[in-house]
């Protein structure tokens, strides 16, 4: 959300990561059919998908870091932590509306309700990219808790809470899928292990203590990313077609590695001058296009269909479709955040 960066005072390299992470957004959401549908490990095409998959699956660490590292390491006012509470839950409900009244024009037996639909966005997210925002709703009511926690934490007490995800939560679980007589017992809670915890925190760490050399997190994302390739390979080989989509859960250590890597990685790269206004101007609406995203999915497939058909590689077809999302959702957000009040909110 972009209301934490002062517009003269933006910085390149997290629009950077905020662009590649909007696009990936998109990505996530409509590259498996590919390699699920389309294409069999006997065709570099899904070897090929399958990487871009697991590329795009750094979106959401990369995110909530971006969020840590630009809340944590200050106190802000409860009534700071009140309104930002209070336009989280603004957009959830604005936002959603848009997409009930769509799922209600899709389908017109579905009467229009508003009690149904509070109802609905009450116990469940409306689209399947929305469940990000009720998590990020989470963490805004936790931000003055975490704001002192973070103040109080020495680089040890950092250390020691990311060695414990590493090993309780995105280890051991992980781990469980191929072993698994490693599954621990249900009632061993650690919630302030949280991987959305984590992921907040790390961005604070970075903030506070620098980061890797660039070599180590390019070295880092390269084998982590092969790893989360090599083990979706090894399940579909074991288990069979689609099997290893259980190992579409951010809280997996290979995928937050994948994350932290590029999120330091990228951090490190200069970006000045003319594209560093032309990213930063970008980066400004990307929270509209993830809000727009899932929408845009539905209606801009006939780019995707009009291209494979016309004999464009299915590859091609679907990353060009991709950019367009994207592109698109560019624009309209642009033009809303024209709207004064719409730009306070996206």
């Amino acid at each position: 959300m972009s209301e934490e960066t002062n517009p003269a005072e933006r910085n390149a390299s997290i629009d950077c990561l905020r662009i590649f992470s909007a696009l990936f957004v998109i990505v996530n959401h409509t590259i498996e059919e590919l390699f699920l549908s389309y294409t069999t490990p006997a065709d570099k095409t899904w070897w090929v998908s399958l990487i871009w998959f697991w590329m795009s699956k750094t979106a959401v660490p990369v995110f909530v870091m971006i969020s840590g590292y630009l809340l944590l390491n200050r106190r802000d006012s409860f009534k700071k932590s009140v309104e930002r509470i209070a336009r989280t839950v603004l957009v959830i409900v604005l936002f959603s509306g848009v997409y009930y009244l769509n799922n209600c024009y899709r389908d017109p037996s579905q009467v229009i309700s508003v009690w149904g639909f509070l109802r609905s966005i009450w116990g469940n997210s409306i689209t399947n990219a929305y469940w990000y925002l009720y998590m990020y709703l989470g963490l805004m009511v936790m931000l003055p808790i975490l704001q002192i926690l973070s103040q109080a934490m020495d680089a040890n007490a950092y250390k020691y809470l990311f060695l414990c995800y590493a090993v309780l939560v995105g280890g051991i679980p992980l781990l469980a899928n191929f072993v698994p007589e490693l599954t621990m017992h249900s009632n061993f809670n650690i919630p302030i292990f949280n991987v959305a915890v984590v992921l907040f925190m790390a961005g604070g760490y970075f903030r506070r203590y620098g980061f890797m050399k660039k070599w180590v997190c390019l070295t880092g994302y390269i084998l982590t990313l092969a790893l989360n390739v090599v083990m979706s390979y090894t399940m579909q080989v074991r288990d069979g077609d689609g099997a290893f989509m259980t190992l579409d859960n951010y809280q997996w250590l290979p995928l937050i590695l994948e994350g932290f890597f590029i999120f330091q990685l990228l951090m490190q790269v200069p970006i000045e001058g003319r594209l560093g206004k032309v990213i930063s101007w970008a980066g400004a609406q990307t929270f509209g296009i993830y809000l727009l995203s899932d929408l845009l999915i539905v209606y801009t497939r006939f780019i995707f269909d009009h291209l494979y058909e016309a004999g464009v590689h299915l590859f091609i077809s679907r990353l060009l479709w991709e950019v367009s999302i994207f592109i698109i959702g560019l624009a309209i957000t642009a033009i809303l955040r024209l709207i004064p009040p719409m730009k306070r909110l996206i």
